[in-house]
């Protein structure tokens, strides 16, 4: 039965990403649904293994939604790590992160000073962790120019303002 589920869900986000010029709505994951969110008209959303990538239509901004258990935080760094080195970004400094706790929801934003080719560019986290009960994180990780970052912050803002439960 969850075959079948996971295979309307698929076809669902086929369909939706085929058009591309509509908002897309995406749960988060099928497999392990904690939220949904919902990408703005344009920007393109591929499935990963633990979530979904999505691009700005111009390509400036890169997110991630990844949904993993919560012992596996550390490995799921050391992969963001290891892509991000390959990628050739350079970490220039100490993160710096702040929490918070919305409706038992607890945020981590961590903010990691980087280079890419020499330049500036922006490295984030947020963690959502659901606590002891959920057994399950969910990270949006953001790579962008300064740029894009500011060109595109309220598209973000308006994908992280969009998730919910699913």
């Amino acid at each position: 039965m969850n075959l079948i589920r996971n295979a309307v869900i698929a076809l669902a986000v086929a369909v939706g990403l085929a058009g591309a010029a509509q908002a897309v709505e995406v749960t988060l994951t099928p497999q392990y649904p904690v939220a949904k969110v919902t990408f703005p008209k344009g920007w393109s959303v591929t499935t990963i293994e633990r979530g979904v990538e999505s691009r700005s239509p111009d390509e400036e901004v890169f997110l991630w939604f990844e949904v993993y258990r919560s012992s596996e935080s550390d490995k799921v760094m050391r992969e963001h790590e290891r892509y991000f080195t390959k990628q050739g970004v350079r970490i220039t400094g100490a993160p710096t992160s702040n929490g918070s706790s919305v409706a038992g929801v607890t945020i981590k934003a961590t903010n990691m000073p980087a280079t890419w080719k020499g330049a500036p560019t922006v490295l984030r986290y947020l963690v959502f962790d659901f606590g002891p009960s959920a057994n399950r994180q969910l990270l949006m990780s953001v790579w962008a120019s300064p740029e894009g970052d500011k060109q595109h912050d309220p598209a973000v803002q308006s994908i992280i303002d969009s998730l919910k439960a699913p």
